[in-house]
């Protein structure tokens, strides 16, 4: 990774071993993989899912929409998931992911709907 990239995973059975990440850079590279087995990935794992990346005075800014079909997780009134944001800012070393920790140290989400959504958006600025 010679770039900046704002990375989001998904960890939608909340086993913390499983789960999606998917990662954007200021120049609109991308990158998504599937996670498994607590610190293995599959980057041969080829979701579809939309991004922009904008450039602007203040730095750079990315959305992402990532449709719930390209995740796999089971129908259900109430939804727990784990979910991580990240930024590499690459003059910052110390920002750098640590192998195993994108989904191990997730954050809660806990939703209850009745129909599942089909296009999340999450907007990261």
């Amino acid at each position: 990774m010679d770039s900046d990239w704002f990375i989001f995973a998904v960890d939608p059975y909340y086993d913390r071993r499983t789960g999606y990440l998917f990662g954007v850079n200021p120049a609109g590279s991308i990158m998504d993989q599937a996670l498994s087995n607590d610190v293995a990935s599959d980057s041969s794992w080829d979701g579809v899912w939309e991004w922009e990346a904008v450039i602007n005075d203040k730095g750079w800014s990315v959305e992402m929409r990532i449709p719930f079909n390209q995740i796999r997780f089971p129908k259900k009134e109430e939804y727990v998931w784990g979910v991580n944001f990240r930024r590499i800012i690459m003059r910052k070393p110390v920002d750098h992911p640590r192998r195993g920790q994108t989904h191990r140290k997730a954050g809660r989400l806990e939703h209850r709907i009745h129909q599942r959504p089909d296009r999340p958006r999450i907007r990261h600025d």
